[in-house]
């Protein structure tokens, strides 16, 4: 399967998807990266993302990691946390 496709539902590819669709369909592993985003200084970047990713990353689909959008999911990301602290 090419993985480097120019889209993907929105996304720019399918395995920068799979990422965030892994995580926020499990509600453990959503609730996690909640309580990750909360505890983060300022916002969400790339290398962040990363790192959450992979501290929380059980899933059985394959992942090309080298073409992950990380910024993208970072932003994705960030709104999420931005709504959290309004809270």
């Amino acid at each position: 399967m090419d993985t480097t496709e120019t889209t993907y539902n929105g996304w720019a590819n399918r395995s920068t998807w799979l990422i965030p669709l892994w995580v926020d369909n499990d509600y453990d592993t959503y609730c996690a990266k909640l309580a990750i985003l909360e505890d983060l200084d300022g916002p969400v970047s790339g290398h962040d993302a990363f790192a959450i990713a992979v501290q929380l990353w059980h899933g059985t689909d394959e992942v090309d990691w080298d073409v992950v959008d990380w910024d993208g999911i970072a932003s994705h990301w960030e709104a999420e946390r931005l709504e959290g602290l309004e809270s």
